[in-house]
């Protein structure tokens, strides 16, 4: 073992956790370690060799000027002092960067998205400015600079995909590797939820268009489609059909024979929905760029029809229920999403977790208000699947 560099490096690890470090502290400090208790093996008896290791070791240090200390009688050293005037030297002899100039570079680099108009971007790099400032360690900053960029930027990049991307696509086109993104995809998906509007963490990446494979979108009901020259009807399709996101693109037209449409929020409600006053569409509960555009163009084509959505009544369902109106400007009403069913369901409630109350209390100001009033008086959520039609 090389105890030469592991007593500097303990030395700089209590320098950087300093207020002396940031120059905050009005007293000057002394930094040390007790050989006894950070080295066991120093006070064993039985292991010779580790004690005259580190006997060595601590008078090499010495020697160099890094460290102070005196041998006592019994040829052992107690307290090892780093000597902070020749800081440099002990950072050069741990082969260490200092951390002023980690810090600085950390800095430098989070400033740089600060003004990318990103609003995660922002947010996310002025806490970690902060957290530097403050001398700690900036959230998901495992000590590699290179990596650090990679993340920030793929955040960046991210949210400019506007068509559905496989993720090793996305990998290939951002790092010019199909394997680089899966390395640091849970770093980009945390920072992504923790600071952006996402309505479960598992589907960040499918709300931006990042798709391990194909996608589809599901319809049932009483319509015709367009596409190219060809038409065929939905109608004959008693279990409903799915679309692959190839095959939505390609959609010209789609007219709509029933009075009413209705987007569901998971596949087996939208198995179980038998009303035939309803065309019926599943969009697999998250809302990237071409479900939305699909559902335009559904507006577009059926103007005159009454909008409805259908999902779980919890923090989840209303948050998809305002992220489809805010993000198509359609005009959506909430079918059996209210007290009356909450009360009818009452045997199958679910109760709320923490979590579950803090979304809640961010959607108060919806015109949802009185059945989220209700939920949080009663700790109660209800799936979607348990409601019959």
């Amino acid at each position: 073992m090389d105890y030469s560099k592991k007593i500097i490096n303990k030395l700089l690890d209590k320098f950087e956790a300093s207020k002396s470090f940031i120059s905050a502290n009005k007293v000057n400090q002394s930094f040390n370690l007790y050989l006894a208790k950070e080295f066991h093996e120093y006070a064993d008896e039985s292991n010779y060799k580790a004690f005259e290791d580190i006997n060595r070791a601590t008078a090499d240090l010495i020697e160099k000027g890094l460290i102070s200390s005196k041998l006592k009688k019994n040829n052992t050293y107690d307290k090892l002092v780093l000597k902070v005037e020749n800081i440099e030297k002990a950072y050069s002899f741990a082969g260490r960067k200092n951390k002023q100039d980690i810090n600085k570079s950390l800095s430098d680099l989070l400033n740089s998205y600060i003004d990318k108009g990103d609003a995660i971007l922002s947010k996310f790099a002025a806490k970690q400015i902060e957290n530097v400032e403050k001398n700690m360690r900036p959230k998901y900053f495992s000590g590699n600079l290179s990596e650090y960029a990679e993340i920030l930027e793929c955040i960046y990049r991210i949210q400019k995909v506007e068509k559905e991307t496989f993720i090793r696509e996305f990998s290939i086109s951002l790092f010019n590797n199909s394997k680089k993104f899966e390395l640091i995809k849970e770093k980009v998906r945390n920072i992504l939820f923790e600071y952006g509007e996402f309505n479960e963490k598992e589907t960040v990446f499918e709300e931006l268009n990042i798709l391990k494979n194909p996608s589809y979108i599901y319809l049932k009901g009483n319509g015709t489609i367009m596409i190219g020259d060809n038409q065929f009807s939905t109608s004959c399709f008693d279990g409903g059909i799915g679309l692959t996101s190839f095959d939505v693109a390609k959609i010209q037209e789609i007219k709509i024979e029933t009075s009413k449409i209705i987007t569901v929020e998971n596949l087996t409600s939208f198995y179980n929905f038998s009303d035939n006053d309803y065309f019926v569409i599943y969009l697999g509960g998250f809302h990237n760029t071409l479900r939305r555009n699909f559902i335009k163009c559904v507006f577009n084509c059926n103007p005159d029809k009454e909008y409805y959505h259908f999902g779980d009544i919890d923090a989840g369902g209303f948050y998809i229920l305002e992220h489809l109106k805010a993000k198509t400007g359609i005009d959506f009403k909430s079918l059996n999403m209210d007290i009356p069913t909450l009360v009818r369901y009452k045997k199958y409630w679910r109760p709320l977790s923490s979590n579950d109350i803090k979304r809640l209390k961010r959607l108060q100001d919806t015109e949802h208000s009185e059945t989220i009033a209700f939920m949080l008086k009663n700790s109660c959520k209800l799936e979607q699947e348990i409601i019959a039609f």
